[in-house]
């Protein structure tokens, strides 16, 4: 069955988790401190944070909404980030192995729920992954949440596709790994 998270609350699982229906988060915050398993995930708002890795097998769709702590998130099939995007903290690894369509932003230090956590979030576009960055939105960030939380260390490191389309400019404004393919095929891409 689907699992729908909103409101303002929070659900805690502490163990292993699998959902092999949509996950839809709009408001709340879910923890997850196991290995987790979603078929497909929509985030347009809210709070995934927790120690655990959660793996999203399937489509996953982010117009807005935060992934924070130790953990990682895993998305391995054809992911969209949009809108407001995404947001990353403390210490959150986001991991590609599939194909991510970025028009939204993505910040590497800062929450989308609650307040800002010590750490910053990390990108893998792991090997055999496709990231494309496309429209004027596309920016890759890291905000200074102030004294220890400057967003000095996020880091994006490209180890598939990373493609730039699109006749506006993508900024990126982290330290950018590159040890994969790296395309522009048509805007700006910069790297500051």
């Amino acid at each position: 069955d689907n699992l729908v998270i909103n409101g303002t609350g929070s659900l805690t699982v502490t163990n292993a988790f699998t959902n092999s229906a949509n996950t839809t988060i709009s408001a709340a915050t879910l923890v997850l401190n196991g290995t987790s398993t979603m078929a497909s995930l929509t985030q347009s708002g809210g709070q995934i944070l927790g120690s655990g890795t959660l793996t999203v097998t399937g489509p996953a769709t982010i117009s807005f909404g935060g992934h924070s702590g130790p953990g990682t998130t895993v998305v391995q099939g054809a992911t969209t980030i949009s809108s407001s995007g995404l947001r990353l903290d403390g210490g959150r690894t986001f991991r590609n192995e599939g194909t991510v369509t970025q028009t939204g932003a993505v910040n590497l230090n800062l929450i989308a729920v609650g307040s800002a956590e010590p750490g910053n979030g990390t990108v893998l576009n792991a090997a055999g992954g496709t990231w494309t960055a496309s429209g004027a939105s596309s920016s890759i960030l890291a905000s200074n949440q102030g004294t220890g939380d400057t967003g000095a260390g996020a880091t994006f490191t490209n180890a598939g596709t990373f493609l730039r389309t699109g006749t506006s400019q993508t900024i990126v404004s982290v330290l950018f790994n590159n040890t994969g393919t790296l395309n522009v095929q048509e805007g700006t891409l910069s790297l500051t």
